[in-house]
């Protein structure tokens, strides 16, 4: 299961009456927050991109292609020109288009022309050597181009653009050469952005920043990869831009480049790579380099192949960017390298069994299983089971202290997650966080906030509980919790969500949040199986606010004999080779026991401001410690599991009962009543579903 942890795709807010008492069954608007987050990365595109969208040339492109683009990419990083690939084979350079920018007399340095002359097209190729440019904001300066800016208006700085050229014919390798400086006052030192734009796909194929100053600047800028029908757009980030003395020069190698077909993992030590023949080639070199580390990942080209398949022994680091490089010789010419670029993974990881518990106290278990495949490590989740031993017995199904909560930075705050599972900062796992933070100081350790500055865009913070079955003790349910808000009274919103009906909020209560800490208690009313608990900031101090949680315990006063089951523990290992973990069990009591399963994972990607993207394997078989033989049947017969294995949610149904798949804002997806143990279902939007099968209910996060 490959699993994003970033955005939702849709969530609920409540059109509340007015708030300090309970209320039942209020309505629901539901809220496109995938929408309203990409508008909010699009308008943060830099200038240049915005204008070059509305116009003609750019009118074939996707802005939410540059905005992806810019966030995966670290476009705004500036990175000077790398050095060309080691080979002992010097290719032949080849001009492909020139520019002198001769025939801009108009103006000078200092002083440019006050005509745009790339308002008209026709009117800018009449100052071009070669036909086909485009532009914005473009003056002449005596024998330069000056790039301008809107400093009245968003549509500045302004740009070039060259004609569609043939960048793939020699092999895709291509220099830009020119000279730039800044005449911006505000920015005597600023970036230089190219952008190679594909035509035939109208997508981004690279992009790349020069840093340049108040003096002339000579810039030269390799690159591989270029398509057939290829156009490169250059502006200066903060405008105000002399350019002069345009080049793009291609290589010509005497030999083709191979075009890498497949790659596999064999497994966590061996990769397999397939590419295509080359004529003449006699033999070909495989190389690999760590792009997040800047090093050769094996010594450069060390392997050779005479055939188009090779086998590498390469031990991978899971999370680590990859190229994966193969270059064609006939023992005189050198290709430009083919090249992979990717985090290598497998197709899909094994599935463990969980083995008996051994070395069982009050304490503490250790729980076993057996290795799977392509593991790279192993998630442990723990469940608590509780039969009441009498009536009026008290069971606590979450007792919260967030001691695993860092610190601020010095700096200020620091975000904890955005929309993900927040299982690395609390001891039970399956609480859904959005816009979560940590202290704003690094002494202020061990507390969780969340904030609603960004509810102008729908995206007000939220905390989220694990499913429980709240059907006990007359579906009453305490919550204890002590809470400050951080710059103004805030009211926070407490309800029971039940997601097995649709989305209705069985009540909820309005708590009046101060910036000193006080301590809470409510009991709500109307819980059932499928419930979780929902904590939303409503309303705060104009521009946002935070509101800060510890000491956080839910617990329900059940009859004798009711039965509870919830999340306790998950214990993950980053080692393929563990395959134990000790369970600590600290307070166990009369009518306590446990059972666990077990879960190898893949991190494809490993991103702490965005999220980490996980492949999953399937879930082991349940193994019970201590637990009564009649539930260990009883439970043996009903479970059902739901979980992504890369685009395809799988719901295990062993009783054959009726599945039904909702986005979270309660729009039915899939409603399934055929009896089938096994019910799929592909859905390839990120963010999280709710799966009921029966009379249970689960949220997914993909």
């Amino acid at each position: 299961m490959k699993t994003k942890l970033f955005l939702v795709l849709a969530t609920c807010s409540l059109c509340l009456a007015p708030l300090g008492q309970a209320g039942t069954n209020k309505p629901i608007e539901v809220v496109n927050l995938d929408q309203m987050r990409e508008a909010k990365a699009l308008s943060e595109l830099p200038a240049p991109l915005r204008s070059f969208l509305k116009s003609e040339a750019g009118s074939n492109y996707n802005a939410a292609d540059f905005a992806k683009f810019l966030k995966n990419e670290n476009i705004n990083q500036i990175q000077k020109t790398p050095a060309k690939e080691k080979s002992d084979y010097v290719p032949e350079e080849i001009s492909l288009l020139t520019e002198d920018f001769s025939k801009w007399t108009a103006g000078s340095e200092g002083n440019p022309d006050a005509v745009d002359i790339a308002a008209d097209s026709t009117t800018l190729q009449s100052y071009m050597q070669t036909p086909g440019w485009n532009g914005f904001l473009a003056y002449q300066a005596g024998g330069v181009a000056y790039l301008g800016l809107d400093e009245v208006g968003d549509d500045g700085p302004g740009y070039l653009l060259t004609p569609e050229l043939d960048l793939a014919a020699t092999g895709g390798m291509y220099k830009l050469k020119f000279r730039a400086r800044s005449a911006n006052p505000m920015q005597e030192e600023q970036a230089l952005q190219t952008w190679t734009l594909d035509n035939e796909n109208n997508s981004i194929l690279g992009a790349r920043g020069y840093t340049i100053t108040t003096e002339w600047t000579d810039c030269e800028m390799e690159f591989s990869g270029g398509g057939k029908r290829s156009t490169i757009m250059m502006h200066g980030m903060q405008g105000m831009v002399y350019f002069d003395d345009f080049e793009i020069i291609v290589y010509d190698y005497g030999i083709g480049k191979p075009v890498i077909k497949e790659m596999s993992l064999l497994s966590l030590d061996q990769i397999s790579a397939t590419w295509s023949k080359v004529e003449n080639a006699t033999s070909y070199l495989v190389a690999i380099y760590d792009i997040d580390n800047g090093v050769y990942a094996l010594p450069e080209y060390d392997i050779q192949s005479a055939d188009t398949t090779c086998v590498i022994d390469f031990s991978i680091v899971a999370g680590t960017y990859y190229r994966l490089e193969v270059k064609a010789t006939d023992g005189e010419h050198v290709s430009p390298a083919g090249t992979f670029f990717g985090y290598f993974s497998p197709d899909a990881v094994g599935t463990p069994e969980a083995l008996p518990a051994t070395d069982v106290t009050d304490e503490s278990f250790t729980a076993n299983w057996n290795a799977a495949t392509f593991a790279y490590g192993y998630a442990v989740d723990v469940t608590k089971h509780h039969i009441a031993p009498t009536d009026g017995d008290i069971v606590v199904m979450t007792d919260e202290n967030f001691d695993l909560v860092p610190g601020g930075t010095a700096e200020g705050s620091q975000t904890l997650v955005q929309l993900s599972y927040a299982d690395k900062y609390m001891q039970q796992p399956g609480w859904l966080l959005d816009l979560g933070l940590s202290g704003f100081t690094p002494e202020e350790t061990g507390i969780i906030g969340i904030t609603n500055m960004m509810a102008d865009w729908g995206l007000p913070g939220f905390m989220l509980s694990p499913t429980f079955n709240l059907s006990n003790g007359g579906g009453k349910v305490t919550i204890e919790f002590k809470a400050k808000s951080l710059f103004d009274d805030a009211v926070l919103v407490l309800s029971l969500v039940n997601f097995e009906e649709g989305v209705p909020f069985p009540g909820y209560v309005g708590v009046s949040v101060s910036p000193e800490w006080q301590e809470f208690s409510y009991e709500l009313e109307g819980g059932v199986d499928g419930c979780e608990i929902y904590f939303l900031i409503y309303d705060a101090a104009e521009g946002g606010d935070v509101i800060y949680f510890d000491d956080l315990k839910v617990s329900q006063t059940l009859n004798k004999d009711e039965y509870i089951t919830f999340p306790y523990r998950k214990v993950t290992t980053d080692d393929p080779t563990a395959l134990q973990a000790v369970i600590e069990t600290p307070g166990k009591t009369t009518g306590d026991f446990f059972s666990y399963t077990v879960t190898g994972y893949f991190p494809i990607t490993i991103d702490p401001v965005y999220g980490d993207e996980i492949m999953y394997g399937e879930v082991s078989n349940e193994v019970y410690v201590d637990a009564p033989d009649a539930v260990k049947a009883i439970d043996a017969d009903k479970v059902a599991k739901a979980y992504f294995a890369g685009d395809e949610l799988r719901i295990e149904n062993p009783a054959g009962d009726p599945v039904y798949i909702y986005t979270i804002g309660g729009a039915l997806i899939k409603a399934d009543a055929t009896g089938n143990t096994v019910v799929t279902s592909r859905l390839t939007q990120k963010g999280v579903y709710i799966v009921r099968v029966g009379e249970h209910a689960v949220k997914v996060v993909k």
